[in-house]
């Protein structure tokens, strides 16, 4: 049986190992099983990016959708995370299916699931279609209802530009104002398929626009489509500051991460990012369903801060926006993000979307008049920086004790911080005085253990901290914590 790892958004795999199209193409018919329980869906989205095999999962995500329903799905080559997802959210399809591994390396692929008014399905139900999945992959064939090994060629409907075009507009049309400045700004899609449509957005800014890696390739021009990465994010800090540009905006594989850099080509924290955004949104929106805002557990502490002065406080949610969804969509939060330039803010959309963070950017330079690099620094004149750190070992063979795990990493240290709270949403996230915290969790796709860190002063580096967490693995004694 091929066993697929649930990721923070869907569910991925080494392509041709644990990733194939029959194993997607059950899924895809675990998910429509799933979902038929409350109303079978009619208008389906299917989508695949550049990634090798792409279009053979999504013949195989077709056969499925035949198989089970008596409709036709739209396909589409190209169609970036967030546009698809909007449009779900908008009622213009009732489900997509995404083939993408996002910003896994070239040799990954994946199925991402959007569904309903808030976009990402909530972790109920991805257990209830893994546990379908399951029972699927157990029966015989016939009984499954499992597309044949080579369902036949998917043909593409046309083009995702007008898709493209509609999101963009309605976006703009919902943060209003002037675009302000002419910024020069350089744009990296980091060869994945969403460069092209945020280099349509810098463009109806009025910005000038420098697009670098816009050119969708199967294996990413050699780079892992991962902002997060400084390798990633190299090529675009040099072509900044050679272009003598305002800012760099980097987009991962599907174009739901964001990472900007500033002027010097240095990288805008993703706790910067959210906190300069969401003390916008406040201000110019004292009308928000609610004050409150939610932050991964391996978040920096700045929007949280933003939203106490404002009357909100931050609820600590575990890793992956599927956690952050619902509760943007029922009216309990204003804002959402990690660490991972992953934003969303409720008047705007339920899911992560780029093109919103960068036209609240726009929006947030031209009201106030200052470039990106003087409206940090004013942040940071106000905060102070911190100094956030993470890092990744692999995991041991055995189950650990993340609790001891975590005591012990905060012991390597020498800082002596007394342990104000313990936090297990997701992993382990120890409290410390003056809301400096550590945190050690496992990684959902890879055989990694991760750690993360925030204290006043840079008290040690990454590799620091990383030598520190292989010495701080301690193993369980009866069960995983």
């Amino acid at each position: 049986m091929l066993r697929l790892r649930s990721s923070a958004d869907g569910w991925r795999g080494e392509i041709g190992v644990s990733f194939t199209p029959a194993a997607a193409g059950l899924l895809a018919g675990a998910v429509l099983d799933v979902l038929s329980a409350t109303g079978q869906p009619r208008r389906i989205l299917i989508s695949y990016d550049g990634r090798r095999g792409g279009p053979a999962v999504a013949a195989a995500v077709q056969a499925a959708v035949g198989d089970r329903l008596a409709t036709a799905a739209t396909v589409l080559s190209g169609v970036p995370t967030p546009v698809a997802s909007a449009a779900v959210c908008a009622g213009d399809f009732e489900l997509a299916f995404l083939v993408t591994a996002s910003h896994n390396p070239a040799g990954w692929n994946g199925l991402k699931i959007k569904s309903g008014v808030a976009g990402s399905i909530s972790p109920a139900m991805e257990r209830q279609i893994e546990s379908r999945y399951l029972e699927l992959s157990e029966q015989p064939a016939e009984a499954a209802a499992s597309p044949a090994a080579d369902p036949g060629p998917v043909t593409a409907a046309g083009s995702p530009q007008p898709m493209i075009e509609a999101h963009l507009s309605r976006v703009l049309a919902r943060v209003g104002g002037d675009p302000g400045r002419p910024w020069r700004v350089v744009v990296d899609g980091l060869h994945g398929i969403a460069g092209p449509a945020m280099v349509r957005l810098a463009e109806l800014l009025g910005w000038t626009v420098l697009p670098i890696g816009c050119q969708a390739e199967q294996d990413f021009g050699g780079l892992i489509p991962d902002p997060t990465l400084a390798a990633s994010r190299s090529r675009l800090s040099a072509a900044v500051r050679a272009e003598h540009a305002d800012f760099g905006i980097v987009l991962d594989g599907d174009g739901d991460r964001v990472f900007l850099l500033g002027s010097d080509g240095g990288v805008v924290s993703c706790g910067e990012l959210y906190a300069l955004l969401l003390d916008q949104l406040y201000r110019s929106r004292p009308a928000l369903p609610s004050r409150r805002i939610a932050v991964t557990s391996t978040t920096a502490s700045l929007p949280g801060r933003i939203a106490a002065e404002h009357g909100g406080e931050a609820l600590v949610t575990g890793v992956g926006f599927k956690n952050m969804a619902e509760l943007l969509a029922g009216g309990q939060i204003c804002a959402a993000g990690g660490n991972v330039g992953d934003l969303a803010f409720a008047p705007f959309g339920f899911d992560r979307d780029p093109s919103v963070v960068v036209a609240l950017l726009g929006r947030l330079l031209a009201d106030s008049g200052q470039s990106l690099d003087a409206a940090l620094e004013r942040l940071r004149r106000r905060y102070g920086r911190r100094h956030y750190l993470e890092t990744a070992v692999s995991c041991p063979a055995g189950e650990l004790d993340l609790a001891a795990t975590a005591v012990a990493l905060l012991a390597t240290t020498g800082l002596g911080l007394r342990i104000a709270s313990m936090n297990r949403v997701d992993g382990i996230r120890l409290a410390l005085p003056e809301q400096q915290w550590l945190s050690v969790r496992r990684s959902s796709t890879e055989n990694l253990v991760r750690a993360y860190a925030e204290f006043s002063g840079p008290v040690l580096s990454e590799a620091e901290l990383r030598t520190a967490l292989r010495g701080a693995l301690r193993p369980a004694s009866g069960r995983d914590t």
